[in-house]
């Protein structure tokens, strides 16, 4: 979602308390809608992030670490010039807009002191990030506007004046008092939705607070004003902008599955069940650890999505392919009726003249001795139609090898696709990936010119996943198929632990203990590592299979990653992913 104004004034606030006063030491530009200035001062200073991303605008304060590029953008450099050394001074917001103002002290090319002033927009697909001087001109922004004078648009370019957004035609929420907002609830029509009442009427709210107000006048996110009380509406939303003007806000993020869905300024609780609501310490925390997530999930699709077609069509193809294989086959195993049929032909020949199209004969192979007809062709003599049926005995009994072999390969292949598939759907970074990229240019399903993008880069692949057991043990998992070959087959000791979930795609988990026998704790915890990273991670009692890596065995041509074993034992286990990344080393 985009911030909406009242949760940029709690993080405004926030942002005042730790950079104000602080030195822009220096200035990076890691994406070209991205700005990141180095700060330092009393409070710490830290890494602000400046986004005037189209999907994820926003500012915060960054742990992370970013890739900048090898050359630093004009727009970058620019700031550098400007603003590079300066003091931040002031950190404004136009009531309830979603805009940043910053006002730093910095020196001109002479030495002289002069002002500056940096304004991110935050209004979604029209974001953006402009400098200015100290009359207010624009010395340039991320991105320059061409505006339509006749239509109102903005123009933002260099060398004019800078002009905010127009404000919108409805009230503030904050500056509206209790006798008018009565009024103006009561004069609300029964049949309208208050929620879309409330959206439409007061700006600095965003949908989903305006549900959240509803919902908790009347336990219904949709009800009308014929359904709820007035008053209770009425004093919700009075109490709500008092907490507002008193700086009392809540950092919370909604989550479905640990994934972030959504974060408000506040607790919500129209979702109940559905999502969960985790409270956090900073927003600078919160928005960090959401659109951290938000974006890598992103990045990974972007970067999976042609592996992902390629794949698909790959698995389309091969299925399709077996299921003809799988027809053929059967109508092979029907071949003794030929066979049948020519013994027939070849015992009544005598009776049997050229130029029928059938022959009804005593079936000696019917217990009960009863008549079959057999089609003939009127081209040729009673032996070679004999024979033609003895021939098509012989084709389908040597198709039935050729095709079992097929049908073995193709569901093989059906599923090696499959699991490549699911490795995708567990790659935790970008370098996942790639090495799965890397696989399927091993295997030939991927062209040499899509093996990736970053053209001249070997990729080395990654180490395995390396986890600790509290018993002390290392534990490893595999990333993809051909590191779970090199894992099992090549690395692990003999006499080490292999796990797999049971009948399902998944990774290759070794623990490591080289002959030794692993206490109890540990090998629930390896199953629960290998459950986890299988296509059965959101199950209960998940089946997974152990036994020492010297039972594991891979058949000679077979795809990266599938082996056969035995013997070996079965645990049952739930995955949990809080325990996976307590024990991740």
């Amino acid at each position: 979602m985009p911030l909406d104004a009242v949760t940029l004034m709690a993080i405004r606030s926030e942002l005042s308390e730790r950079i104000l006063e602080s030195k822009v030491d220096k200035v990076f530009q890691p994406e070209k809608d991205e700005i990141i200035l180095s700060l330092r001062g009393r409070n710490g200073g830290g890494r602000l992030l400046l986004s005037a991303n189209q999907q994820h605008a926003r500012i915060q304060l960054l742990t992370e670490q970013r890739e900048n590029p090898q050359s630093p953008p004009m727009f970058c450099m620019l700031l550098r010039k400007h603003i590079g050394g300066g003091i931040i001074r002031e950190i404004s917001q136009p009531h309830l807009e979603r805009s940043i103002e910053f006002v730093l002290d910095c020196t001109d090319e002479m030495g002289a002191g002069v002002k500056r002033k940096l304004v991110l927009e935050l209004i979604g697909r029209q974001s953006n990030l402009l400098l200015l001087d100290e009359d207010g001109r624009i010395i340039d922004g991320l991105r320059r506007i061409d505006g339509d004078l006749e239509s109102g648009k903005r123009q933002l370019l260099p060398g004019m004046f800078y002009r905010p957004p127009q404000p919108q035609d409805k009230l503030s929420f904050l500056e509206c008092g209790g006798d008018k907002l009565r009024t103006l609830i009561g004069e609300a029509a029964g049949e309208a939705r208050a929620d879309k009442w409330i959206l439409d009427k007061f700006y600095g709210l965003s949908p989903l607070i305006c549900r959240e107000i509803v919902f908790l006048a009347a336990g219904d996110v949709s009800a009308r004003f014929e359904e709820l009380d007035r008053e209770k509406l009425a004093s919700l939303f009075l109490g709500l902008a008092e907490a507002v003007k008193n700086g009392e806000f809540t950092p919370c993020m909604l989550t479905k599955d640990t994934q972030p869905v959504d974060f408000s300024f506040m607790r919500i609780s129209q979702y109940e069940n559905v999502y969960g609501a985790e409270i956090y310490g900073s927003f600078s925390e919160l928005t960090q650890d959401y659109f951290q997530k938000r974006e890598k999930n992103e990045r990974l699709h972007s970067r999976s999505s042609d592996i992902i077609k390629s794949i698909s069509t790959a698995l389309d193809r091969t299925r399709r392919k077996l299921e003809l294989q799988r027809v053929e086959l059967e109508a092979a195993g029907d071949r003794e009726g030929l066979r049948r049929s020519g013994d027939l032909l070849m015992a009544n020949l005598h009776v049997i003249k050229r130029g029928q199209k059938t022959a009804v004969l005593q079936n000696f192979y019917d217990e009960n001795g009863g008549d079959i007809e057999i089609k003939l062709s009127e081209k040729l003599s009673p032996q070679e139609n004999a024979a033609k049926y003895y021939k098509d005995y012989t084709r389908m009994k040597n198709a039935e090898k050729m095709l079992s072999a097929l049908v073995d390969a193709g569901e093989k292949e059906e599923e090696y696709l499959e699991s490549v598939l699911e490795e995708i759907t567990k790659a935790e970074n970008v370098r996942d990936i790639l090495d799965i990229r890397a696989e399927l240019s091993e295997t030939g399903y991927l062209k040499t010119q899509q093996k990736h993008r970053d053209k001249g880069k070997k990729q080395n692949m990654q180490a395995a996943r390396t986890f600790l057991s509290s018993g002390g043990y290392t534990i490893l998992a595999g990333r993809n198929n051909l590191q779970n070959d090199t894992l099992t087959l090549k690395e692990a000791h003999k006499y080490d632990i292999w796990l797999h979930s049971q009948k399902a795609h998944g990774a290759h988990v070794i623990i490591k203990c080289g002959g030794g026998e692993p206490d109890d704790a540990t090998y629930t915890e390896a199953a629960q590592i290998a459950a986890y990273y299988s296509e059965l991670r959101g199950g209960e009692n998940v089946p997974v299979d152990y036994t020492r890596v010297r039972n594991v065995k891979k058949p000679a041509g077979s795809r990266p990653g599938m082996v056969v074993y035995d013997p070996y034992f079965t645990a049952y286990v739930t995955p949990s992913e809080e325990l996976v990344e307590k024990l991740r080393v």
